[in-house]
């Protein structure tokens, strides 16, 4: 959108403001009002004699509404007077609307009604209720007929803010006037042939309309959704998704008991199903259900689902195989409909009672409706804002939780990442939050009974500490001292007589306790207890098996929020065995490694009595003396991997003597023979490259690039991927010609190919592209604000071979410092482009009949175009080549709904992947998001990870 700005000042600026008052000057709403009576009288239509033709002079007229309407009709009128001069504005405006397909100024003048709406609905709410059917009627039956995709998605857009805005607050008093159905007849009218083109923006303002009006107007809205189902039929329709998102959000307003009314299913719960028309409606029905009647579906599609899985085991029988499978699939949709029944269900306390035997028997005797089952339960728990309605839930838990506990420990699942098994899980947690503890306790001895089964096999063992371990936070302090005595018990088997995943959830049941989620827990964990649960952490951390290292580090990361066990002496013993966990397999594992690392850092600072510098200072000399164990290089490495990660911690403390040393370590490391410490190394330079500034770098640049030269020498590339990065970071840092002279010659063809690199994308970055940037421009002598960050759905003009060889020889002289031949052709179109915009112009489009125009009519804004008007054949031709494009967007679909999709070639995938990854250049910045993920990674020795795996 263009405004227009006072010259001199690249700032918005308002003729209010520019006279002398500001925004604290009491005169305030005075100039205001003068604004307003001027802008009124030089719009006014009794004097003729302002009306200008003039190019520039028209264009700057819409662009004051605009302007005016920003600035002007921004604060509430308390007079009568000025309520008065908004309606003339919003008149004088509806007058002078220019022509629906010249999109210049059509839009501009949308924004300014638009805007200008907004503010009289601020002052004046009941009057400007009176002038929205207007807007309506010029949006719909004008510019959603346009042949331009921007006006059209303008005018709806303008539409949808009206909506909110506007008509949204004041719903109570539209229910008691005939605006409201008036308005919906404006867009419902939408739906008609000629709106064909512009069919997506109308489903969207009757999704708009349906949640505006809600399930009082059902009866209205009838021919309506009657129509969408009969175009949702069509064949090869255009605009599926709109319209299915508009059908949803009907689904949402009008409940699906009202829908199926008007579009039913038409379901019969025999053979004849298989040829369902209106399948499509299933899936809308279960994406959009919520906050309806549990009933309905109770008394509608049970009894449905249940004849067609009868049928289809008949069918089954007879060997009738395909017919059987789509009828199951059939009853599968159907099932899954349930969920959203549970979802705020508005007759829980009278329904749920009907289905909660069914539920139970189907989720022993019929696997396949498990996942849909558990998934109502776990709604029907937490998607209810009436606390009675989850008391009627809870007084089921002594009949579901038993069914649960069994079908858990009992069922022979096919994978341990079973999707049914973990759904039981949540829904056995989800169902504990509303239980009665005391039933809780019941349940929890009765899982130690059967632990005690000496032939229980372990698969089962697993499971019940799965259910222990959701039963803890509800535990009072009797069952917990039983709950320590088997966790002693099954730490002080050997290793051999348990399984690793057994062993595993005991050490996840110990780190909830040590989370201590309730009063009870901490309570129960004293400092006797911690004393002991991180004497016994610290010795098996050293011994135990990769896969129980993280648990337990997530134990002792819980254990030192107690005050007990910050000390520097426990602290010490930490660090070693943390920084030791650096090198494992597992991700998390390493992740909470770091974690620990860097709160042992924050607490050491928080217990010294020196100053945070120096008790930072202390801990990196201490982290420090972990790199001189020659004989341990894997440790050296881990340590090595801790200081990078602290630095990037504390990046914004690092100052005085702790740098310089951090530096000399770096050079010192660089020259180590141990591959596993270089790769290390590598990783922390390029910590360090990040954090300091190009001042406390230079002073080591050139020892930086000796160490460098010798560790690429000595380890024959095999670094090569991350010294390429250290390179790139230096080349940007102290640029090529600095670094020319520091590498030896073997340097200089790959730091040559990355100052290119570099320059090239410099240059493409700072090029002739404005997009996302607002542009002063000068048209007609004066200064013109462009936004570009305004969405448009036009594509720029190609220019012909006249027109660039035109715009050539103006342009040589202007490029003779440019060496790129891409950058000097995007600059000549640039150049071009911005002269054509500069040269405004209108047209004057007249009529079939030789009459000629008045000027001094407000109508003949309408017959002023900014843009060439297009002839009729052009219009025709550009409809039918939007319809065209329309239709062949997507894949295309078979008669029985299925998705035709066409494979090209071999030759033209090669071709498109090799088109996709010339645009895979990622914009290395300082300290940015992708920087730091790229180097935590690489923290994580993943690429040494994968290796190991390769070779395994």
């Amino acid at each position: 959108m263009r405004v227009r700005l006072h010259t001199g000042n690249n700032k918005l600026v308002p003729k209010w403001k520019k006279n002398g008052a500001s925004s604290s000057n009491p005169s305030r709403t005075k100039h205001r009002d003068a604004a307003k009576l001027q802008l009124l009288s030089s719009l006014s239509t009794s004097q003729p004699s302002l009306v200008n033709i003039q190019p520039a002079k028209r264009v700057h007229d819409t662009d004051r509404v605009s302007q005016y309407s920003k600035t002007t009709l921004g604060t509430t009128a308390t007079n009568a007077s000025m309520i008065q001069v908004n309606a003339r504005v919003i008149q004088t405006l509806l007058e002078r609307q220019p022509a629906k397909n010249d999109q210049q100024q059509i839009t501009i003048w949308l924004d300014g009604v638009c805007r200008a709406y907004c503010s009289f609905h601020r002052s004046d709410p009941a009057t400007c209720l009176t002038f929205i059917s207007k807007l309506f009627e010029i949006c719909i039956n004008e510019c959603l007929l346009s042949v331009y995709k921007r006006v059209q998605t303008k005018a709806t857009n303008v539409l949808k803010t009206v909506i909110k805005t506007i008509l949204k607050p004041q719903m109570e008093t539209l229910r008691t006037n005939p605006l409201l159905k008036q308005l919906f007849k404006y867009v419902e009218h939408g739906l008609t042939y000629a709106y064909t083109l512009s069919w997506n923006c109308v489903f969207h303002l009757l999704a708009d309309m349906f949640e505006l009006m809600g399930k009082d107007y059902f009866e209205f809205c009838r021919n309506c959704l009657s129509s969408l189902s009969g175009l949702r039929s069509t064949k090869d329709f255009s605009f599926l998704a709109e319209l299915d998102s508009t059908v949803g959000k009907a689904i949402r307003v009008f409940e699906p008991k009202n829908i199926l009314q008007v579009i039913p299913l038409n379901l019969t719960g025999t053979i004849n199903d298989a040829q369902l028309e209106q399948s499509w409606l299933l899936p809308l029905l279960r994406d959009n259900i919520t906050h309806t009647e549990l009933n309905h579906f109770v008394g509608y599609f049970l009894p449905i689902a249940f004849q067609l899985q009868t049928t289809a085991d008949n069918l089954r029988e007879k060997g009738d195989l395909t017919n059987s499978t789509v009828l199951s699939t059939l009853q599968d949709q159907i099932w899954s409909l349930f969920p959203g029944y549970c979802s705020y269900p508005t007759d829980l306390s009278i329904s749920f009672k009907l289905v909660a035997k069914g539920i139970g028997t189907s989720l022993t005797k019929r696997p396949d409706l498990r996942l849909h089952l558990l998934a109502g339960l776990r709604n029907l728990i937490s998607k209810t804002n009436n606390e009675s309605d989850r008391e009627e839930i809870a007084k089921y838990a002594k009949n579901y939780l038993p069914l649960l506990f069994n079908l858990y420990t009992s069922e022979k699942w096919n994978a341990s990442r079973d999707p049914v098994r973990q759904s039981v899980f949540e829904t056995i947690k989800r169902y504990l939050t509303i239980t009665d503890h005391e039933l809780c306790q019941q349940f929890f001895d009765k899982s130690l009974e059967k632990m005690k089964n000496t032939e229980l096999d372990q698969t089962t063992l697993t499971y019940l500490l799965d259910i222990v371990l959701a039963l803890v936070p509800y535990l009072e302090q009797k069952c917990l001292e039983t709950l320590e005595e088997k966790l002693k018990q099954l730490f002080s088997m050997k290793d051999g007589s348990l399984k690793r995943s057994t062993m595993k959830k005991s050490y996840r049941i110990l780190e909830e306790l040590c989370a201590r989620p309730t009063a009870t827990i901490q309570q129960f964990i004293n400092e006797e207890r911690s004393n002991f649960l991180f004497e016994h952490l610290l010795n098996s951390l050293t011994k135990s098996q990769s896969a129980l290292k993280g648990p337990q580090l997530r134990c002792i990361s819980s254990l030192l929020d107690m005050p007990n066990n910050q000390s520097v002496t426990k602290m010490k013993q930490i660090i070693s065995i943390a920084i030791q966990c650096l090198h494992e397999i597992n991700g998390r594992t390493r992740h909470d490694g770091y974690l620990i690392i860097i709160k042992c850092a924050h607490l050491w600072t928080s217990l010294s009595e020196q100053s945070f510098i120096n008790s930072l200072t202390g801990f990196f000399h201490f982290l420090m003396a972990g790199l001189v164990s020659p004989n341990s290089p894997s440790m050296s490495s881990a340590t090595l991997l801790a200081i990078s990660r602290l630095c990037l911690e504390f990046r914004e403390n690092l100052a005085g003597t702790i740098v310089d040393e951090l530096i000399s370590t770096l050079i010192l490391v660089l020259q180590s023979k141990e591959r596993q410490i270089i790769q290390a190394a590598l990783s922390f330079c390029r910590v360090l490259l990040i954090i300091l500034n190009e001042t406390v770098l230079s002073k080591y640049i050139e020892q930086l690039a000796s160490s460098l030269t010798i560790m690429r020498e000595e380890n024959n590339f095999t670094f090569r991927s991350k010294l390429k990065l250290i390179l790139q970071k230096l080349v940007r840092i102290f640029g090529f010609d600095t670094l020319r002279d520091l590498f030896p010659a073997s340097f200089h063809a790959q730091l040559s190919y990355i100052n290119k690199m570099h320059v090239r994308k410099e240059r493409r970055r700072k090029g002739t592209s404005t997009i996302g940037r607002s542009v002063i421009t000068k048209v007609d002598g004066e200064d013109e604000y462009v936004d570009d960050n305004e969405t448009t759905f036009t594509v720029r003009p190609k220019l012909t071979i006249d027109q660039l060889l035109d715009d050539s020889d103006d342009d040589e002289q202007n490029l003779d410092g440019m060496d790129d031949a891409r950058t000097m052709a995007t600059a000549r179109t640039t150049a071009s482009t911005k002269r054509r915009q500069q040269k405004a112009a209108l047209w004057i489009k007249e009529g079939q009949d030789d009459d000629p125009i008045d000027l001094t009519e407000p109508t003949a804004a309408r017959s002023i175009y900014a843009t060439k008007p297009l002839t009729n054949r052009e219009t025709e031709a550009m409809k039918k080549a939007m319809k065209n494009k329309r239709k062949n967007s997507g894949f295309r679909t078979a008669p029985d709904g299925r998705i035709i999709i066409d494979v090209d070639d071999d030759e033209n995938q090669q071709k498109d992947m090799n088109n996709g990854d010339d645009d895979n250049d990622d914009d290395d910045e300082d300290m940015n998001r992708e920087d730091l993920k790229g180097l935590m990674e690489t923290l994580s020795l993943s690429q040494r990870t994968k290796n190991k795996r390769k070779r395994t």
